[in-house]
């Protein structure tokens, strides 16, 4: 049986239920891509960051570093210090849990991802996931 394509956030919800909201604030700093582009290793497989597009962030409590667009950065995160790159998320995130027994396919900014239970779905600012 082929797996759901999920391709915005309100389609994730309209399938599994009203968001959660995630107001933790992490601090992180990033740095540009590395080259044309560097891959990163995430729960689900890996993730390409591409040289101009995207920056690579870094969890300043030690957890892996992931890329993410320049764009989807600057809207979701705001300096804490002029000059500085350390930042705390400003956003608030809308989450919602995957059903159990449910694998789906998300249609993200950066790639596809298989996400299944106990995953959540992050839903951008604009709905992207």
């Amino acid at each position: 049986m082929p797996k759901p394509i999920y391709s915005h956030g309100s389609h994730v919800i309209e399938a599994f239920g009203p968001p959660l909201i995630d107001k933790r604030k992490t601090l992180v700093s990033t740095r540009p891509i590395e080259g044309p582009f560097e891959m990163f290793q995430t729960r689900t497989g890996e993730l390409r960051g591409e040289e101009d597009v995207d920056l690579v962030v870094l969890r300043l409590d030690g957890s892996p570093s992931y890329s993410c667009k320049n764009l989807i950065f600057h809207e979701s995160w705001v300096k804490t210090e002029t000059g500085s790159c350390i930042d705390p998320r400003s956003a608030v995130s809308k989450i919602v849990p995957i059903a159990e027994a449910h694998e789906v396919v998300l249609q993200t900014l950066e790639d596809n991802e298989i996400v299944s239970y106990p995953d959540f779905v992050a839903n951008g600012v604009e709905g992207e996931i």
